[in-house]
């Protein structure tokens, strides 16, 4: 088999961690074209800590979770801030843009349960929404797959971001988000993909509303 790239390892690291728990001696890597096996577990931890412990110093602290034979290593790297020490397993991380994921993950399950379509109008949610002035209305699917037409980030938002560059959407407030959407879209929607903080983050508001349940129970009831 070819050996591994250097961009071939990074994809392995969680990959080749997830293995170690079913397999007692080797790891069997499935990487479509690119396939082999790796016999020393040892090699990969090792490998794995030395990757986030480069990518650490380059954005000041991370952490790995490794499980070898049922126990779980933890190794932190880096610091958590100016005058913080090693990050841990009891550390916390802004996950940014995972939560993407996660709400589209929400919108799968809220479909299965039969609670909302894909096509379903955002103005259910909303009822305010503007649609853009081909008539063609926003819909859910749009939102999880960057295609409804919204901008990068709401308007007005920008210069309130530049002031509080720690949490940009500290003070965006709900009253903020229905007055921004009665603004249309300048691009209709389901057409070329283009990405937007604000679609998704309208996405899991819109889902929250339509659950009669927060934001973040719903992502505690049906993902975590």
């Amino acid at each position: 088999m070819p050996a591994p790239t250097n961009r071939d390892r990074a994809y392995h690291t969680l990959i080749a961690a997830d293995g170690i728990m079913a397999s007692p001696d080797e790891v069997d890597l499935d990487l479509g074209a690119r396939s082999y096996r790796v016999r020393d577990r040892r090699r990969i931890v090792t490998s794995a800590r030395e990757r986030v412990g480069r990518q650490a110093r380059r954005h000041v602290g991370a952490a790995i979770g490794v499980v070898v034979d049922g126990t779980t290593q933890v190794a932190g790297f880096g610091v958590t801030g100016p005058n913080g020490g090693a990050p841990d397993e009891a550390t916390s991380f802004q996950i940014g843009s995972v939560t993407k994921v996660v709400t589209a993950l929400l919108l799968a399950d809220a479909v299965t349960r039969g609670e909302v379509a894909l096509d379903q109008p955002l103005t259910t949610a909303f009822p305010t929404a503007a649609s853009h002035r081909s008539g063609r209305p926003i819909r859910l699917v749009d939102l999880a797959t960057h295609t409804s037409g919204l901008p990068r980030l709401p308007l007005g938002l920008l210069r309130q971001a530049r002031r509080q560059r720690h949490d940009p959407y500290a003070s965006f407030t709900l009253e903020q988000l229905d007055q921004a959407l009665t603004q249309p879209p300048r691009r209709p929607p389901g057409g070329k993909p283009r990405y937007s903080n604000y679609g998704a983050g309208v996405l899991g508001e819109a889902l929250a509303r339509i659950a009669g349940a927060p934001y973040a129970q719903l992502v505690h009831d049906r993902i975590v």
